[in-house]
């Protein structure tokens, strides 16, 4: 993608906003997947929860996240169309780097539940972060498509490198013997991954706030309010003077197709919000039901998906796009979904039975 290193017209410098709006995307997935590798061994390090209750306790934890995450991401893109985005996109970053940094000092259920909720109440700012690139785009003349593609890489990164730092950086006592002398982690043995986190969002929100640039140009450049005229005046000028051509408005589709793409949308992200969840719970449980991973081999295991994801993003996504309809695509990964259950299912179970 060429891009110029300012608007031509709105005077937004778009390397730099766009790069700080990457990072921002980067942050979302960063701070929701962090904790797929070791939730597992930090409910049952609680010592309160049985054995076989541990998976149920680690789907509520991660609805805590979600789940308010649904619920404030249409008032956030509401509340972003009057102040702008700059700040909502300001106070959700530093909302995710306090709650996350509180989620790692989690000692009991009841605080890991609601710090959960509390970073799910300020990491709902996706809709206000593609609203952003969608304007950095119209606004200095950049492909949109091309544009939205670096969206869905920025994302997927957040989603590979979260479980990577999680994995690998949980219980830092037993695996960094330099650490071990902290007397921090080892009380929380779950903080230091959070810690990084929570580092990554405050560097991120000191960026954004002394260097990005406002994208809603209501709010970066607001009309004038109307001045108020005499009566006879305005019906004056309201009597056309030539007769208005009849003008064509193009075919709008029906509130139907939306609905089917809202749909669409959704059974995606429950399939892989499923898989995120159930792989690790199943790598982590005890050999008769499970493989037995420590939080190290679960981060080394997904991180196969790395590689994949940006061949995938950079490469292969781009030249299927060129060629095939994105309604086949869609419909294409959708049967593989189908396929590829059937496929690895009966490994599983014959995994699960030892």
């Amino acid at each position: 993608m060429v891009v110029n290193s300012e608007g031509p017209k709105h005077g937004i410098p778009i390397r730099r906003t766009f790069t700080i709006i990457a990072a921002i995307v980067v942050a979302e997935p960063l701070a929701a997947t962090i904790l797929f590798p070791f939730v597992y061994f930090m409910i049952r390090d609680f010592g309160t929860v049985q054995e076989r209750y541990v998976g149920f306790w680690a789907g509520v934890i991660t609805s805590a996240f979600f789940v308010p995450q649904m619920l404030m991401a249409t008032l956030l893109g509401s509340l972003s169309d009057k102040v702008g985005r700059k700040p909502v996109l300001l106070l959700g970053l530093l909302g995710s780097a306090v709650s996350v940094l509180l989620f790692g000092l989690s000692k009991s259920l009841a605080w890991a539940v609601c710090s959960r909720a509390l970073c799910g109440l300020f990491n709902a700012n996706a809709g206000v972060s593609r609203t952003a690139i969608g304007e950095l785009a119209h606004n200095t003349g950049l492909n949109q498509g091309r544009a939205f593609s670096l969206f869905g890489l920025c994302n997927s990164v957040g989603y590979v490198v979260g479980p990577l730092i999680g994995g690998f950086l949980a219980r830092p006592a037993e695996k960094f013997p330099a650490v071990g002398s902290i007397k921090a982690f080892l009380n929380y043995p779950y903080l230091l991954p959070c810690l990084v986190s929570s580092l990554y969002s405050s560097l991120v929100f000191v960026i954004s706030w002394a260097a990005l640039d406002e994208t809603n140009q209501d709010i970066r450049h607001p009309l004038p309010k109307p001045v108020p005229r005499p009566a006879d005046e305005q019906a004056r000028e309201q009597d056309p003077l030539l007769t208005t051509p009849k003008v064509t408005t193009p075919e709008v589709q029906p509130k139907s197709s939306i609905w089917y793409c809202i749909l669409g949308i959704a059974c995606l992200s429950l399939h892989a919000i499923i898989f995120d969840e159930i792989y690790p719970i199943f790598a982590a449980s005890p050999s008769q039901n499970g493989l037995q991973f420590s939080s190290k081999d679960i981060a080394a295991s997904l991180s196969v998906m790395g590689p994949i994801i940006l061949v995938v993003q950079l490469l292969l996504y781009p030249y299927l796009n060129d060629h095939f309809s994105s309604l086949s695509l869609w419909r294409a990964s959708a049967a593989a979904f189908a396929i590829l259950n059937q496929i690895v299912e009966p490994e599983k179970r014959g995994a699960m039975m030892g």
